[in-house]
């Protein structure tokens, strides 16, 4: 570093006259500081003077370094005459060094020294300290591992790049292992960072099979404040499971899936060792306990049975490659799906559905009837490989699909026209494939009974349609007594006959619908009216809203108004005769009240008159 011979003299100067001075200016900076390799190392140098800053001061700042010698070397030197600063380096106003892209060659001690006129000479050391993050470790895991008694080599770790040193751990599904399974090899690099290469040995057993190892590298960074304290760090290796090898000590057979008839059925055979067997033999145990060996539909450990029927139920055995003291057998047991089948027993109160495995399913729909009013007991059976559960749905009615019975016998007690409908019964089984339902009609047999109100039409511009439903079995037949257009329906399943009448009048009408079958008979008279706005074009009168009105209904209003006039005119006489008797007896008390009063008076009067005397001679 180049000095000019004014700098010089200044700087003799300054050392002069600082020698001996007892001072009262503070200098601090911190104890270490650290940095990332190729960011930028900060040691701050705070310098105060009874606790303010030097600006009124004369003073000389120099930063010196001791890396790789044991000797201070100087860096930077400041006053209020020049500044002469290094390479790589910068010092802000408040004292603070910069060295940029940090390297291991500015790893060491600094000291921030303060030269002050007449305070004399103050300084203050720091250490720096250099970092670098370590590569994400490898992990390489051996191929043949085998179950044993002793510990053996399980796998390496290797990462690179990192300083300083990095904790290495490793795990076993996420549980740390002991640090004396490890050993670890730390290599330094040319660009002097460290490399390592940590090996783990662990003992395995078969309980290892497919568990899951990854290694950890803990390692520090620089911290927040100027890199010190340093930050922990961790990375992790990806997770690698390992197989372990063991010999078998156990054979089993067992079935894949459901065992369904017409499918594929697949029987696999298996041991408890690892690895298993390459193929399996396969023998069918005959009843008399002989064996038939199986040879088609082997494929490796597996026995394929295309299009299974009930006759491959039976006892299977099988032995691995190998391994002929290890065998094993099961049970197989392939289950047929049920048919439906409808057994119909008439003129019987009592009835059955069953399913039946050896029999087709009927192309139509069983019905049974039920009088009016009394009871029916409906039987479900299915006849399957595994005992089902029922579940009887109804269809009629106001229903759609809802569930009416949980057991496999429907009870219908005082049959009426709304048990009407179709039935399902369903066989809930555990195994979905095997689930099936069947239907049957179950049908209410009674005279008609017309259903709806009186008020049961609707308009359709200048068309009145009237609406009868009637329930009854057998069919109904439906006569109007007026003529019209008349559209009909019969749901069969429901004994419920719809018939339509669309007429086309304005007037009052009164208009019956007459149902009858062999067991009775049921009517219904419509009062009705039909009533239009018109409108006035230039030859035409054309009706623009029209409505149906119960003419009954307008009858019994008006009787109800006259019958509620007639008793209120009546309480209004009664009130006015009251009202004028009363009046006539005040009267007649009056007028006697008078009369006595001057009966009295002249009484009176003639009492109080002079007596005359008179004397005969």
């Amino acid at each position: 570093m180049i000095t000019t011979p004014r700098n010089y003299f200044f700087f003799l100067w300054l050392f002069l006259c600082c020698r001996g001075v007892t001072t009262d200016v503070k200098v601090t900076v911190p104890e270490a500081v650290g940095a990332d390799l190729g960011k930028s190392l900060l040691i701050p140098c705070t310098a105060t003077h009874d606790g303010k800053s030097l600006e009124s001061l004369s003073f000389m700042l120099q930063w010196f370094s001791r890396t790789d010698t044991p000797e201070w070397k100087r860096l930077v030197y400041v006053s209020k005459l020049t500044k002469d600063i290094g390479k790589r380096m910068d010092v802000s106003e408040d004292f603070t060094l910069h060295i940029f892209n940090m390297s291991f060659s500015d790893v060491g001690s600094y000291l921030c020294q303060l030269s002050v006129v007449d305070h004399g000479t103050i300084h203050a050391p720091s250490k720096a300290h250099i970092f670098s993050a370590p590569t994400t470790p490898e992990i390489v895991i051996e191929s043949k591992l085998s179950a044993s008694e002793t510990t053996q080599k399980v796998g390496v770790c290797t990462s690179k790049d990192a300083y300083p040193k990095a904790f290495v751990k490793w795990h076993q599904n996420g549980k740390a292992l002991p640090e004396q399974q490890v050993q670890n090899v730390w290599t330094r690099q040319k660009n002097q960072l460290w490399s390592l290469e940590s090996v783990l040995t662990h003992q395995i057993t078969r309980k290892d099979d497919n568990t899951r190892f990854h290694c950890q590298l803990v390692y520090n960074m620089s911290g927040a404040n100027f890199g010190w304290p340093p930050k922990e760090h961790n990375i992790n290796s990806t997770s690698v499971n390992i197989v372990v090898h063991y010999p078998a000590t156990e054979a089993m057979l067992h079935v894949q899936g459901h065992a369904l008839e017409g499918h594929v059925v697949t029987l696999e055979c298996s041991t408890d060792g690892n690895p298993q067997p390459l193929y399996s033999e396969f023998y069918r145990i005959l009843d008399d306990g002989s064996r038939l060996h199986l040879a088609n539909g082997r494929e490796g450990n597996r026995l394929l049975l295309y299009n299974a029927s009930r006759d491959d139920s039976g006892e299977y055995a099988c032995s691995a490659a190998g391994l002929s003291n290890l065998q094993a057998t099961t049970d197989l047991h392939v289950h047929c799906k049920p048919k439906g089948l409808v057994m119909p027993t008439p003129q019987r109160a009592s009835h059955s559905v069953t399913w039946d495995i050896d029999k087709p399913i009927l192309s139509h729909r069983e019905e049974i009837p039920a009088k009016l009013g009394t009871s029916l007991v409906v039987h479900c059976n299915a006849k399957s490989s595994t005992t089902p559960k029922y579940a009887w749905k109804k269809e009629g009615i106001g229903m759609a699909g809802q569930v009416v019975s949980l057991e496999s016998t429907l009870h219908i007690k005082n049959a009426s026209y709304k048990d009407s409908g179709n039935y399902t019964c369903e066989s809930v089984l555990d195994i979905p494939e095997l689930r099936t339902s069947t239907s049957v009609v179950i049908i209410i047999e009674g005279p008609p009974v017309v259903q709806g109100n009186r008020e049961s039409c609707t308009v359709w511009k200048a068309d009145l349609v009237l609406q009868c439903h009637v329930l009854g079995f057998p069919k109904p037949h439906i006569v109007w007594d007026h003529k019209g257009a008349v559209e009909e329906h019969w749901l069969k399943s429901q004994s419920l006959m719809k018939s339509n009448l669309s007429i086309n009048s304005a007037g009052p009408l009164n208009i019956t619908c007459n149902a009858s079958n062999a067991l009775g008979m049921d009517s219904r008279t419509f009062y009705l009216q039909m009533k239009c706005q018109y409108r006035l074009t230039a030859d035409l009168v054309l009706p623009t809203k029209c409505s149906c009105q119960n003419y009954e209904v307008l009858i019994i209003a008006m009787a109800v108004a006259f019958l509620f006039i007639l008793l209120l005119t009546i309480l209004i006489t009664i009130v006015i005769y009251k009202n004028k008797r009363n009046n006539m007896k005040a009267s007649s008390t009056s007028s006697l009240r008078r009369q006595s009063g001057k009966e009295t008076r002249e009484e009176d009067q003639a009492l109080n008159r002079p007596r005359v005397q008179t004397t005969s001679t």
